[in-house]
Formats: C-alpha cells, structure tokens, sequence
C-alpha cells in the first residue's frame, strides 16, 4: 500500500485519539495539531490526503482554516471532513468540505467515509468494518 497522509486539526484530546487510532489502524501516517496555532506554517509543506477539521479550535477558526485549504492550489486534492458539534454552521460547509459530521462521531461512519475515499484501506472483512 502506498503511503497516505493524514492532519488532524482537533483540541478536544478524547476525539483526537479516536480519530488518530482510527487513521493508524488504517496504515495513514497522522499529524495532530490540537490548538490550529501552527496551520499557516503547515500550509508551506506537502498537502496532506486527508485533513480532519474541527470548526472551535483554540488559536484559530477552522472556518477559516477550510477556507485558506481551499485557495491552496496545492492542497486542492486534499479530502476535508469537518467533524463540528456545530450545526449552525454545518449546513453552510459541505459546498467546501468532502464531508460534515456531527459530534459526537461516529467511528463506523468516519470509516465508511475514508472507505469511499481508500477502499484498500478498510477491507470488508476488516475488524474495523463490522
């Protein structure tokens, strides 16, 4: 399997684990930012496959984290899954982002949407999977 790679950008420390755990299982090699105070720096290195975003992060929007993906050229490609408890604002993101969820989580879900995206990474017979 080629080698994915995967950003989260979440300051709750619970979810971040999830989601992490979720990603190594997966064979994604994962970054964690938990306060968004480092993401204009990140922007100068390779885009990573998939970023999950969290909306409320402590030193910087998500919202305009997601935007600031989007006017990347480089970072087009990248899947953006906006995982918010937000719902205010989650009606108006998916024209930007792959995917919106809603906290809490759902594991089966976040492992169906990354299987849509990498099939090879979720087999059907996977524990994972059931």
């Amino acid at each position: 399997m080629n080698d994915v790679t995967a950003l989260i950008l979440e300051d709750d420390p619970v979810i971040g684990t999830v989601f992490q755990t979720v990603l190594n299982r997966a064979g994604f090699t994962v970054e964690i930012d938990t306060t968004g105070g480092n993401f204009i720096k990140r922007l100068e290195s390779p885009a990573p496959d998939l970023v999950l975003l969290d909306i409320h992060m402590p030193y910087a929007s998500g919202l305009d984290i997601l935007d600031l993906i989007r006017a990347r050229e480089t970072w087009k490609n990248s899947v953006v899954i906006v995982a918010t408890a937000d719902i205010f604002h989650s009606k108006s993101l998916g024209v930007k982002a792959n995917h919106v969820l809603i906290k809490p989580v759902s594991v089966s879900k976040l492992i169906r949407i990354i299987s849509e995206h990498w099939p090879e990474r979720f087999p059907r017979d996977s524990d994972l999977q059931s």
